[in-house]
């Protein structure tokens, strides 16, 4: 079966639900608000720092997720980072960024970026995806919404009689927000045993030295994630404030007290996955609506790819 199909949002899930779509023989169009793909696979250079603020590696079991991520390190768009393995599994991260190994995987592919989709319209049998400036693009035979619960909950709300199972799926997986702390030394700190470093309890969840990944070349750079709790308790807490009092924790986590030379807070608001709907995606055939994210299965980066995934091989998607 082959056809035209929209896919919102160029995260790992839209990434790798418009690949399997693509290779199944579906011309494929991509769509994300953002200038640049890769969603939580974020990156930000600040003061010859460089950040990963977001997603931090991926920890691979799936062989098909793996195989992709050997094949990045030997294209040089993905390495090891022996730091983050965890029982035997093997951590990767993309080179230079997070979010390099998707660029690959988008080959043939069209891809709009900066494009914020606001509304879904059903034109007799086929889809249109209508953007912020009211422009309409289609027409399309599917639309896989690769989106948080609630921006996908939005974008259903636009069109008449929405698929109930895909408005109760939107409704019933929790999220919370993680307030990310970026820190830069000159000089680098001289702090072994952080470099990927897990908190069980407190205000941390995670401490991590961005320069020990392969391509974050410059000042000493480190990502902090404050806990699920912690950040929803000051989820509205000004940027400044969090700085302050994450910072103090930082300190007292790894026993620091230099000065850093760069420091700033970063606020996602939907950022990670504490109740997952439980099944790998959502479609209905009858609508050529779907759904799909790291929400749907657990939360991590290789649950947002087999989401993805998943969706596209649906019975009704040609998969």
């Amino acid at each position: 079966m082959s056809g035209r199909v929209a896919v919102i949002g160029a995260g790992l899930a839209g990434v790798a639900c418009a690949r399997a779509f693509a290779d199944a023989g579906w011309r494929v169009a991509i769509h994300d608000r953002e200038g640049r793909i890769g969603g939580r696979l974020a990156q930000v250079r600040r003061e010859g720092a460089v950040f990963d603020h977001g997603g931090q590696f991926i920890r691979p079991r799936d062989p098909v997720l793996k195989a992709l991520l050997e094949a990045g390190v030997a294209a040089g768009v993905a390495a090891r980072w022996p730091a983050a393995d965890r029982d035997g599994v093997a951590a990767y991260v993309g080179c230079p960024t997070m979010a390099a190994p998707l660029e690959a995987l988008l080959h043939g592919i069209e891809v709009r970026t900066g494009c914020r989709i606001t509304g879904l319209v059903r034109d007799g049998e086929a889809w249109w995806v209508e953007d912020a400036d009211g422009a309409r693009r289609g027409p399309f035979d599917r639309v896989a919404l690769a989106v948080p619960p609630a921006e996908a909950s939005q974008l259903l709300g636009t069109i008449e009689a929405p698929p109930e199972a895909l408005i109760a799926a939107t409704g019933a997986v929790e999220l919370a927000p993680c307030w990310a702390l970026l820190l830069a030394f000159d000089p680098p700190l001289d702090l072994d045993g952080f470099d990927a470093r897990s908190i069980d309890e407190g205000p941390l969840a995670w401490i991590a030295r961005n320069t020990t990944k392969r391509g974050r070349e410059g000042r000493d750079s480190w990502t902090v994630h404050a806990s699920p709790d912690w950040s929803s308790a000051h989820l509205e807490l000004p940027p400044e404030a969090v700085v302050e009092q994450l910072l103090l924790e930082f300190q007292a986590a790894t026993g620091v007290t230099a000065t850093p030379c760069h420091v700033e807070a970063h606020r996602w608001c939907q950022a990670l996955v504490t109740q997952a709907l439980g099944v790998p995606a959502v479609h209905d055939p009858v609508t050529g609506l779907g759904l799909c994210g790291d929400w749907c299965l657990g939360g991590n980066m290789e649950a947002a790819f087999l989401s993805g995934r998943a969706l596209a091989g649906l019975p009704g998607n040609g998969g």
